[in-house]
């Protein structure tokens, strides 16, 4: 049985996952430390004890039956070009492409403050 993990563990495997090395990953999840030393250290107990979520990741990844982003966004744009498809699948297959690629999102209205992105909507904030 898998042991539950904590938050800042959860957020050291997603910044791990996303290309970081152990230290960084342990920086950015927010454990704190003195020096260097301390995050190094924070991060190979993290590599040694998270071992096997790690691989569990990576085998998900490696699973050809999981879709790729770009085969996804290739059989969106196949649907969408194929005329003999009913024009709300073309339609909605174009949405889909759009939304995936942030067509949809006004840039002027979007602010970036830290780690968070902020939705601005009128005069109302959505933060998310």
């Amino acid at each position: 049985m898998a042991r539950k993990l904590t938050e800042k563990q959860k957020r050291w495997l997603f910044y791990y996952k996303q290309g970081k090395n152990a230290t960084e990953a342990a920086r950015l999840a927010g454990y704190v430390g003195k020096n260097e030393n301390t995050f190094l250290h924070m991060g190979r107990q993290n590599l040694n004890a998270l071992a096997q979520h790690i691989k569990d990741c990576e085998a998900l990844f490696d699973q050809t039956e999981v879709a790729s982003m770009q085969e996804i966004n290739s059989f969106w744009t196949r649907v969408m070009n194929d005329s003999s498809q009913k024009t709300r699948d073309r339609l909605r297959a174009s949405e889909l492409r759009a939304k995936a690629a942030g067509g949809f999102i006004d840039h002027r209205q979007v602010e970036v403050k830290g780690e968070s992105v902020v939705f601005i909507s009128g005069d109302e904030d959505i933060a998310e």
